[in-house]
């Protein structure tokens, strides 16, 4: 067995021993500091889902899921050290009071009893020290579980990048077969390293000649610029602790953890980056009402707009006020319908913002109809910013003429290139009821009192 000849400083040393203060602050940062991150990391979800196009969105899902996941390995880790950290200072302190512990003479227990408990909880300092000891491995753990999340995040956009990169210069067959292969050799370089990690085959002579490398190559694709991190902490605990006991620890730790992130990914508006086709047809039925598409019903605090909104569930005026939010992953259809709106090179400055600023209103007329109860309306537009969470889109007002008295549905479509072929439709149904029909009064059931 190699042992470490270096002499450990004496100011580590201290450090090791004092480690408990450095610990409570930085759990106690990170606990107050991670509570924020769900919803912080929710609204930076959504305006992704509303700046990248619908091919990116499996990237979006994967970069936000395990960032979802390393949150709450820092919410539930911290935690646990911070309660764990706590009842050892609160062990420390009750045993500088009272430093003989139990006493079988006293209390209200007889002395027979008193012996029994004293021989289950020994007046020792072992539960303090393993106290210790464990909180300062769920410390490490966590920081460890984080940084492993942050480095693939990190693999997730820049494959992204290097398929985007190459998708400019390469067929998509020659693309395809290119990630084909560099899957593959990843795999193989996984279970070459696990094959060797076996019984039968940690002595042979292909492990000792391939193992340390393929393991090397392996983590530092993986872990990039975490590398050294990442494996002195995962070979120190793999190391140190049995197998057995550190694996089930660490699938139970990890099943908390998951439930809880898949849960608030579920909750959001995220869950729909899975599959761009559940978000549109979310908005598209009318068997339902969703409370963000209405202003009265709308809670404080929601996250972006992803559908169209109208002021209220029950219309009584002669108008009905209707936002539309439009995104900038939207541009890309709107070309397909309109053509570029860029300004032609003879026009500079103020007078070629001016040509792009109409000719992309114009486009937005083309690009949006509306509907209620299936009759078509012209509608009016004008650009809005900033309608709910920083949303940029359009406002129309729709007169209610024509509105049958009762239940309504409002249909906007957006529509792709020259063929009027549907990109996407929401419904939204409301009611109407004029306040001429009823004297601006709710009528009365038959049957009710009068107040006369």
């Amino acid at each position: 067995m190699m042992k470490n000849n270096a002499t450990k400083p004496d100011w580590l040393s201290k450090l090791e021993q004092e480690s408990w203060q450095a610990e409570l602050i930085v759990s106690g940062v990170a606990i107050f500091g991670s509570l924020q991150l769900p919803g912080l990391l929710e609204r930076i979800g959504e305006f992704a889902m509303t700046f990248f196009s619908l091919e990116n969105f499996t990237m979006l899902y994967l970069f936000f899921n395990y960032a979802f996941i390393a949150v709450y390995v820092i919410i539930i880790g911290f935690v646990l050290h911070f309660v764990l950290r706590a009842l050892w200072i609160g062990l420390i302190g009750l045993n500088s009071v009272f430093p003989e512990g139990i006493n079988v003479e006293g209390g209200y227990y007889p002395r027979h009893f008193m012996e029994k408990i004293v021989r289950d909880f020994p007046n020792e300092n072992g539960l303090i020290n393993g106290l210790d000891n464990f909180c300062s491995v769920i410390f490490a753990f966590c920081s460890y579980a984080v940084l492993v999340f942050v480095a693939l995040n990190m693999d997730v956009v820049a494959v992204y990048a290097i398929g985007k990169l190459l998708g400019q210069f390469l067929p998509e067959n020659l693309l395809l077969q290119v990630r084909n292969i560099a899957v593959f050799a990843f795999i193989s370089l996984a279970l070459s390293s696990t094959l060797f990690s076996i019984k039968q085959f940690k002595e042979t002579k292909y492990a000792r000649r391939f193992q340390y490398p393929f393991f090397r190559l392996l983590t530092k694709i993986a872990f990039h610029i975490f590398y050294r991190p990442i494996n002195r902490l995962s070979l120190t605990f793999l190391s140190n602790l049995n197998l057995r006991q550190y694996f089930s620890w660490t699938l139970g730790f990890f099943f908390l953890v998951m439930f809880f992130a898949i849960a608030n990914l579920v909750n959001s508006n995220l869950v729909f980056a899975a599959n761009s086709e559940l978000l549109f047809d979310r908005y598209a039925r009318t068997d339902i009402i969703y409370s963000e598409n209405y202003d009265n019903l709308r809670k404080p605090g929601i996250g972006r707009l992803l559908s169209a909104s109208i002021e209220s569930d029950r219309i009584t005026g002669s108008t009905m006020r209707v936002f539309i939010p439009v995104f900038k992953n939207e541009e890309e259809i709107m070309k397909s319908r309109c053509g570029d709106w860029a300004a032609p090179d003879s026009l500079k400055g103020r007078a070629a913002r001016e040509w792009e600023r109409q000719h992309y209103f114009e486009c937005l007329e083309k690009y949006h109809r509306f509907y209620v109860n299936d009759s078509l309306y012209t509608a009016q537009l004008q650009r809005l910013e900033d309608e709910n969470q920083g949303e940029s889109g359009i406002l129309t007002y729709l007169p209610t003429a024509n509105f049958r008295e009762g239940q309504n549905l409002l249909k906007i479509e957006k529509v792709e290139n020259e063929v009027d072929s549907v990109y996407r439709t929401m419904n939204i149904p409301f009611w109407f009821y004029p306040a001429s029909s009823t004297g601006g009064k709710i009528n009365k059931p038959a049957d009710a009192p009068s107040n006369d």
